[in-house]
């Protein structure tokens, strides 16, 4: 099975959709600042859902981080 890892709701999400795959939004990075926590820092449930619905954006899933 394939997802697109990628840490912005625009265009990285959408991106894989109109692709026909499952996109996992990595919090470190843009949407952590958006979401006023530290880079790698775990976000809230509820931050995390506004920010995705002020992009009108739903990933299959969201990482604090990647390393690998």
């Amino acid at each position: 099975r394939v997802a697109m890892l990628g840490d912005g709701l625009l265009p990285d999400v959408p991106g894989a959709r109109q692709s026909g795959i499952d996109a996992v939004l990595v919090c470190a990075g843009l949407p952590s600042g958006e979401m006023g926590i530290p880079s790698g820092a775990t976000p809230d449930v509820d931050a995390l859902n506004r920010l995705c619905d002020s992009y009108r954006e739903k990933p299959a899933a969201a990482l604090a981080t990647l390393a690998w």
